[in-house]
């Protein structure tokens, strides 16, 4: 959310607590911004309800940087439980510099500081870590995170991924998920619970709690009311969605069960709209059995790619996803009737923002002429629960010893359109440069591209073949 806020009045924010415990609520989360900025309020509003003999579980979300004694004095006098959720995501100097966007030397010993105090006293840390590709997500460092944390006595460490809607899709290059984790430590981690909003994890012997947490967004819009909580802001509004600005409810003018109510019927407007998918532009790949496909290669200009989409942007055109991804091709190593009769396809790809999980695919195509337009249709034969690879180096020794050889490899970026109603997505073969299009329906791309395109009459292998040679 980028909504610029102003802090309400203490005593109404109190109100608005004791009208959500009386609404059964027993779980608050003072979070930013910087909760912090307002301390006073926060140990003036912990007093007032130990007072009252209300004892909600609270938890103060905070980067770290303003803990002190009062407010750990404060804390320590709660007596219903109270924790930090401190956001590090770094456990080096150096790295988390760079992702807080700040050269404040010594900020992170400080904070590391506040941390030990506050373990010191007992009162719960969770450390929070975005994991951002390319700077803290190696195997490496994420042990380091460990360490840290054993080294440091923190009781949890929750993994989170980047929220990347179309207006953030900038940071795209920099997601990767929190699936990742399991992967790379799979004697390491003991799965404790598998929640819908989580995956927890024991350290191995230690006590050390791993949370790898699941964006509620990627879960599609119609699970949104079974997994997400209420959020209210400091300045009085109720915000049903997080990726929807504009549809706050000014608290002040309902209940804050009208206004829940309100929130509810927007929340199942966007599951009717999104479904199983949401506005975030990474998603889960739906399996399907049959779809038809009408392929188009695109006559590139001067523009790059990324500048070429933003162009298609701001023709109309919605961005609904992104992928970017590495596939691999194998076929007999002999002459095989069937499998070049049926167009058999038979590949594994890897997303780039999971490092640890491969799926592999196979398909036979069909090639058939309507109405002057060349289409595939496209047959799966790899059911869901089987594409799944744990073990891509076993996976591909096993088809090499079933006579299968490689015979090319694919690097894309493709980005998912809605254009008046209509479904397309324009790709990068990242080793030719050649740009493609892929519709479900015939497409008259100078419309909307502003670029002629070529409807293509060969099947998907013969076409990749000719853009490897392009290479």
């Amino acid at each position: 959310m980028s909504k610029e806020r102003t802090v309400i009045d203490e005593d109404v924010l109190y109100e608005m607590i004791l009208e959500g415990i009386q609404n059964g609520f027993e779980q608050f989360n003072f979070t930013g911004g910087e909760p912090l900025y307002e301390k006073k309020i926060i140990i003036s509003l912990l007093k007032k309800l130990a007072a009252e003999g209300k004892t909600p579980e609270i938890t103060i979300g905070t980067n770290g940087t303003m803990i002190d004694d009062l407010l750990l004095d404060a804390m320590k006098a709660y007596p219903g439980k109270i924790k930090f959720n401190c956001s590090m995501h770094a456990v080096d100097e150096e790295t988390y510099l760079k992702i807080i966007s700040l050269s404040q030397k010594g900020i992170f010993n400080h904070v590391v500081g506040h941390i030990q105090r506050a373990v010191e006293i007992e009162i719960p840390v969770k450390l929070n870590f975005v994991l951002l590709k390319g700077i803290n997500n190696s195997k490496e460092y994420i042990q380091k995170i460990f360490d840290f944390a054993i080294e440091k006595r923190v009781q949890t460490l929750k993994f989170l991924e980047l929220l990347i809607t179309d207006k953030l899709i900038y940071l795209y290059d920099y997601y990767y998920e929190v699936d990742s984790i399991a992967a790379m430590f799979p004697d390491d981690l003991y799965l404790i619970s598998n929640e819908i909003k989580r995956n927890v994890y024991r350290y191995k012997d230690t006590d050390l709690i791993i949370e790898l947490q699941k964006c509620p967004c990627k879960m599609g819009c119609n699970t949104c009311q079974q997994v997400a909580g209420r959020m209210l802001t400091s300045d009085g509004y109720y915000f049903p969605c997080f990726t929807l600005v504009n549809n706050a409810i000014k608290l002040d003018q309902y209940t804050q069960k009208e206004a829940f109510a309100k929130g509810d019927q927007l929340i199942k407007t966007m599951g009717r709209r999104y479904k199983n998918g949401s506005p975030l532009i990474i998603q889960k790949i739906q399996h399907i059995k049959k779809k038809k496909e009408y392929y188009y290669e695109v006559n590139s200009t001067d523009q790059n790619f990324e500048s070429w989409c933003g162009v298609l942007k701001n023709k109309g055109a919605n961005l609904v996803m992104k992928r970017t991804f590495k596939e691999i091709y194998f076929k007999p190593q002999m002459p095989n009737e069937d499998w070049d009769k049926n167009q058999m396809i038979f590949k594994v790809y890897q997303n780039t923002y999971n490092g640890y999980k491969h799926n592999h695919v196979l398909a036979f195509n069909k090639l058939i002429e309507e109405g002057g337009h060349i289409y595939t249709e496209v047959t799966y034969l790899t059911e869901k629960e089987d594409a799944r690879i744990d073990d891509y180096e076993e996976f591909v020794k096993k088809t090499f010893e079933k006579k299968m050889e490689i015979t090319m490899e694919c690097n894309w970026e493709i980005n998912f359109f809605e254009y008046k109603g209509v479904p397309f997505s324009v790709g990068e073969h990242l080793e030719s440069g050649m740009w493609t299009l892929l519709c479900e329906q015939p497409f008259n791309s100078e419309e909307l591209l502003g670029l002629k395109s070529s409807n293509v009459k060969t099947n998907l292998i013969s076409f990749l073949e000719k853009l490897k040679l392009k290479n």
